[in-house]
């Protein structure tokens, strides 16, 4: 059994991602979201719009900004992840940290 991958809208304008919800989501998540914009547009409820990118600094470089922010690194490894195939694999660039005050 298959199950959907989730696709998730990175961008500014109302309309697209409407067409967003629309189109990969289906014709009640875009009525539900429109009905959303409308109570949003009168005061009653609030809609953000996730633009941001994502931020990639190499070991080197982010144990430096860590540690002029006031933290001492502990330890780092590389981020465990499961494949496609169900096995589990090293991402190639994304890292975890341990970091104390």
């Amino acid at each position: 059994m298959n199950t959907p991958i989730t696709k998730m809208y990175r961008g500014t304008s109302m309309l697209a991602f409407l067409w967003h919800l629309l189109k990969n989501n289906g014709f009640r998540a875009f009525l539900g979201m429109i009905r959303r914009w409308i109570r949003a547009t009168f005061g009653q409820e609030q809609i953000i719009l996730n633009s941001a990118g994502l931020f990639y600094a190499p070991p080197p470089k982010m144990i430096l900004m860590a540690e002029e922010a006031g933290l001492r690194l502990q330890t780092y490894f590389r981020h465990r992840d499961i494949n496609d195939a169900g096995l589990i694999r090293d991402c190639e660039f994304r890292y975890d940290y341990l970091f104390s005050v």
